[in-house]
């Protein structure tokens, strides 16, 4: 498959994007009323920075669409998965750990009551986003406590 992909990529046929394999010149488009729904979902979790809705309480609100849009959105950026039931947008992600970068010494140890604090989030909110910048390599987990990594270090 890859090969075949790989030729059509070549001859101008087909576009690829990560997993994504679309026609040449292809965009998908909403219709008006999934562009006002994808607008709204996407103004209730920027409304909330650093407690944004679960992905159940949008779809509470918003109905079932509300879960391929919010994956429309993290594939154009607009917002990024911190964990299976949340997103954040991509500026209040940035700010969270830009505050984080400036406002912590990184290789010392904090407690989660220490970055409570510092980002000014609840544990139900605190702790999943550590765990994404575990992921990310923006903190390395240390017993109970996080480290922030020096920018560059992975």
């Amino acid at each position: 498959v890859d090969v075949a992909l790989n030729r059509l990529e070549k001859k101008g046929r087909i576009e690829t994007s990560g997993s994504l394999v679309r026609p040449a010149g292809w965009t998908s488009r909403l219709d008006s009323r999934e562009q006002q729904l994808s607008d709204a979902i996407l103004r209730d979790i920027c409304v909330h920075p650093g407690g944004p809705p679960s992905v159940a309480e949008l779809e509470s609100k918003f109905g079932q669409s509300a879960r391929p849009l919010l994956r429309r959105l993290e594939r154009e950026g607009a917002i990024t998965k911190v964990a299976e039931d949340r997103y954040y947008s991509r500026d209040s992600l940035e700010k969270m750990v830009g505050t984080l970068r400036s406002g912590l010494i990184p290789g010392r140890k904090y407690s989660p009551a220490e970055l409570k604090d510092v980002l000014g989030v609840t544990r139900k909110y605190l702790i999943p986003f550590l765990e994404y910048c575990d992921r990310t390599g923006v903190t390395l987990r240390d017993g109970d406590g996080r480290q922030v990594r020096a920018v560059g270090v992975e």
